[in-house]
């Protein structure tokens, strides 16, 4: 698994919860709810991306 592709989530994750414990208000709220959203997205969109990649790495080792 390639931990490197999951680290531009990771990083709006940390950053969404940093700007929610500092900034406060609605702006503050809406900002960091935005960036763990999609933080969390492109979490999701990096599992499937390896998932396919590793099915498609053992279809052509005649794995599969």
């Amino acid at each position: 698994m390639r931990l490197r592709r999951f680290v531009p989530a990771l990083v709006l994750i940390v950053a969404g919860l940093v700007v929610g414990a500092v900034a406060g208000g609605t702006a503050g709220g809406a900002i960091a709810l935005a960036l763990i959203g999609v933080g969390g997205v492109l979490g999701v969109a990096a599992a499937f991306y390896e998932i396919g990649a590793s099915e498609d790495r053992d279809r052509r080792s005649g794995r599969a």
